[in-house]
């Protein structure tokens, strides 16, 4: 009896999950209150407050799961980029990252507005996730040879994993609003990204 209660209540509350991700993905921020997402989940108002605190709490709940979904997909491929940092090999990892990130337009949007509040929660919440992305980018760039001995060579390597990242996220949302809608000219792009930062690191 009471397994079966935990299960109703973790399917409840997976379901909010799942119908604030569509929200999010057909109308944006601005269409997701407790209200509607309670309507459009089947479930009383109050039902959202017994699975979370407010908003803020199931939105992180919900880029938590996204992003350890995004990092598992991706691993594979860091892992290929590592043994043998070819350019087939930078170019999935670029196709891999932006896929993952224009799969949930309005999450990826909710996640850089986020990141630049200082006040919210949420903020916080996502800055935290920016630095573990950066820390697995700057491990990758590390391993394909990039040099990292000294402070100053580590603090560069930062820098060069900071704008590699802001450059795809930024390509990553044109391609999700239709600006740059061929994926194939988003990667080729992102590949000379990348081939200028490895020319500017064997200076």
């Amino acid at each position: 009896m009471v397994e079966a209660a935990k299960r109703v209540r973790g399917q409840t509350r997976q379901r909010l999950l799942d119908v604030a991700l569509e929200i999010l993905d057909r109308e944006g921020e601005a269409g997701l209150t407790t209200t509607r997402l309670a309507q459009a989940a089947g479930v009383a108002q109050p039902t959202f407050y017994v699975h979370f605190e407010d908003m803020d709490d199931l939105l992180r709940e919900l880029v938590r799961q996204l992003w350890a979904e995004r990092r598992t997909g991706s691993r594979p491929t860091r892992d290929l980029l590592r043994q043998a940092s070819s350019p087939a090999a930078v170019r999935e990892l670029f196709r891999a990252t932006v896929e993952s990130l224009v799969a949930h337009p309005g999450v990826l949007r909710l996640v850089v507005r986020s990141r630049l509040d200082p006040t919210g929660p949420l903020g916080a919440y996502t800055r935290g996730e920016y630095a573990t992305s950066l820390d697995n980018l700057a491990d990758t760039l590390a391993a394909t040879g990039v040099p990292h001995a000294t402070p100053a060579e580590r603090r560069r390597l930062r820098q060069q994993a900071d704008g590699l990242m802001a450059v795809t996220e930024t390509l990553a949302l044109g391609h999700a609003e239709g600006r740059y809608p061929d994926m194939d000219e988003v990667l080729d792009v992102l590949m000379g990204f990348a081939r200028g930062l490895a020319r500017a690191t064997r200076r």
